[in-house]
């Protein structure tokens, strides 16, 4: 039988089809095409919309046949772009193994089928992967909910420092407003009763989960922190790895944005039905094929970053990091990860791998031994991008990570910054410029931190060989409270290092990739020229608007920074970059080929009551542009107009 020109039988990955493309496909009587133009008319009866759409699927049919659609229109026309699912069920194949086996959705997530899975999944994890947390009996935290049972309510139970046991651990987004929290005046009253009638959506849904599961207890911040107490807040906040690390498993409410909206039943119909249309097997025999939109996208829980509602949330971040195992409600379906595996409701299709970047998970594994500093910048940059009820929460929201990583480190924790690779730790940038930062309104930890900023973070060092050129004397840190990783009441860093006077300035910057166009960029210019023309390099602020045009600030030069051609030309994946990749290293002292040098230090504001102490307003980057004319910024020419002092930067 000759092959259909148009969808070549769905044997292409990634193919692309035009909607004129697949008429033609139908009218000359192939079968595939006409099951791809009965999905659309079942999905998108509005067909004069669609444009195209490409086929995704995997070569041994283990998985539905994805149809991405593409389209637009409308009174005001819009582009818009939907995914769709095509499969059989488990135990029946089609006659095109593009198309492979799904499950139907229940309707409610709560359905005794639903829990009959995850029983499945539990079960498939404590039998077959031992480095999931196989021990029932691990200690218990301070305070659990016993979940009771249909007819005893949950109340709260206060452990002892021996008792061990099994429970689970609920992440949640609390919202604006949370609907019930244990405050010294209602501890004893929880310690009687919590009435189930009187937990919020949220919180019922996990003690259905916990009794469905035969888990007899559940931790929940909101009701196992004394939530007026700043220092039971603190201890527990310390805690934080021991509660998610102990936890049999982790049940996240992926898109309730508050407690009281719960994770059930699905929010705005998005746990889909499904369409069935009648095709035939490989025999000739009818079968059915189902229809119906995307439910589930593993990409979504697989990557480091998560876009749905709980994962803007800081908190989340080690939650999800630090529990074995997660079960995960959406709005969609139901997905359960371990350290080994990823499944969800929807597919039959099981993934290896964990719900964050391998690297992060190797660098929390025990058994690794070849953990990198680089690992502990890139949750920086993920964790400073999340948000914050309370800014209070930055370093305790973070603390559960920092007191797993310390013994693998054998580092003193310095507010966020590791002490063995501090010069690194310092190098770190306010993103946009600091356009969105701000400080904290009362002292919270000394400014060389990134935690002395409410605001997204990054390093833009850490593709570099990074060689310091200061010397720590002496580092200094009072904490606030009684959690080592948590804020600090004072703290200072004194070094020896080159400096330079330097003075401020606005200039404009050209756009590398739209012709005629510029931004408005701060500048450092050295007026200690010593007879000879100014240095000139591009400065970014830590908070926005903090540097005045004009202002005279000191440049600490803290390290030395190398690239290399050949590690340039390479993306992550070991792939060629495109030369646009390097615009922004092409003009270092280095020829084509061979190591370039980059300054890299910190913009630094003198402090009127201390001799020799300054403050951190700002950071110069890796990078020697400047504008035409100019002296550029390169190593060897900052280096040449500055002194070697000893300071202390609070």
């Amino acid at each position: 039988m000759v092959q259909c020109e148009i969808c070549c039988d769905l044997s292409m990955h990634h193919q692309l089809i035009s909607i004129d493309d697949l008429t033609r496909g139908l009218e000359s009587g192939c079968e595939a095409c006409a099951v791809l133009s009965k999905c659309l008319r079942v999905l998108h009866p509005r067909q004069k919309e669609i444009q195209s759409l490409q086929l995704e699927f995997e070569a041994n049919g283990e998985r539905p046949l994805v149809i991405i659609v593409e389209g637009g229109g409308g009174k005001i026309w819009k582009f818009w772009r939907r995914s769709i699912d095509v499969y059989t069920l488990p135990g029946i194949r089609s006659k095109w193994e593009a198309i492979g086996p799904a499950r139907h959705l229940e309707p409610n997530a709560s359905s005794p089928i639903c829990f009959s899975l995850i029983q499945t999944w539990l079960q498939e994890c404590r039998a077959s992967h031992p480095n999931c947390n196989t021990n029932p009996n691990l200690p218990l935290p301070t305070r659990v909910i016993n979940v009771g049972s249909s007819t005893l309510d949950p109340y709260l139970h206060i452990t002892s420092p021996t008792e061990r046991g099994s429970y689970a651990a609920l992440s949640h987004c609390w919202g604006k407003v949370l609907h019930l929290t244990t405050t010294f005046e209602t501890l004893k009253e929880k310690q009687r009763a919590i009435p189930f009638s009187m937990l919020p959506k949220t919180f019922q849904n996990a003690v259905t989960i916990c009794r469905e599961l035969n888990i007899p207890y559940l931790w929940i911040d909101a009701l196992c922190i004394i939530q007026d107490s700043p220092s039971d807040w603190a201890l527990e906040a310390s805690r934080m790895a021991s509660v998610y690390q102990n936890a049999y498993i982790t049940i996240v409410a992926t898109d309730a944005t508050d407690s009281s909206q719960g994770f059930f039943v699905p929010m705005k119909g998005k746990r889909q039905g499904f369409n069935t249309i009648m095709s035939v097997d490989l025999n000739d025999n009818p079968v059915n094929i189902y229809v119906r939109h995307t439910t589930c996208d593993f990409g979504r829980f697989h990557h480091f970053d998560d876009y749905s509602a709980i994962g803007s949330r800081a908190w989340v971040l080690q939650e999800q990091l630090l529990s074995p195992r997660l079960l995960r409600y959406s709005a969609r379906d139901i997905s359960f990860i371990c350290t080994a595996q990823s499944v969800c409701e929807c597919k039959v299709q099981i993934r290896t791998g964990r719900n964050a970047s391998d690297k992060v998970r190797q660098l929390l594994d025990a058994r690794n031994n070849n953990s990198t500093w680089n690992e502990w910048m890139e949750i920086v940059r993920v964790f400073s991008a999340r948000k914050l009820t309370y800014d209070s929460d930055r370093l305790p929201a973070i603390a559960g990570l920092a007191t797993n990583l310390q013994p693998k480190f054998q580092s003193e924790y310095l507010v966020g910054l590791w002490k063995d690779d501090l010069v690194k730790g310092l190098l770190w940038t306010s993103v946009e410029g600091g356009y969105y930062a701000r400080r904290h309104k009362s002292y919270y930890a000394p400014t060389w931190s990134w935690a002395s900023l409410v605001g997204h973070i990054n390093y833009k060092i850490i593709d570099f060989v990074v060689e310091p050129v200061v010397d720590i004397i002496d580092t200094g840190i009072k904490l606030a409270t009684a959690n080592p990783y948590g804020s600090a009441s004072s703290g200072y860093l004194t070094v020896t290092g080159p400096v330079a006077d330097i003075v401020v300035r606005k200039n404009r910057r050209p756009h590398t990739e739209i012709e005629g166009s510029s931004w408005e960029t701060m500048f450092a210019v050295s007026w200690q020229t010593n007879g000879e023309k100014e240095v000139v390099s591009e400065v970014e602020y830590d908070v926005g608007g903090e540097i005045a045009p004009g202002e005279e600030l000191l440049l600490l030069l803290v390290a030395r920074c190398v690239l290399d051609d050949k590690d340039v030309d390479k993306d992550e994946d070991g792939d060629e970059d495109k030369d646009e990749d390097k615009d922004e290293y092409e003009d270092g002292d280095g020829d084509n080929g061979a190591l370039e040098e980059y300054p890299a230090g910190l913009l630094l504001r003198s402090t009127a009551h201390t001799f020799k102490g300054y403050v951190r307003v700002g950071i110069l980057n890796p990078s020697t542009w400047a504008p035409s004319g100019e002296k550029e910024g390169s190593w060897s020419n900052w280096l040449a107009v500055t002194r070697r002092e000893t300071l202390t930067v609070y």
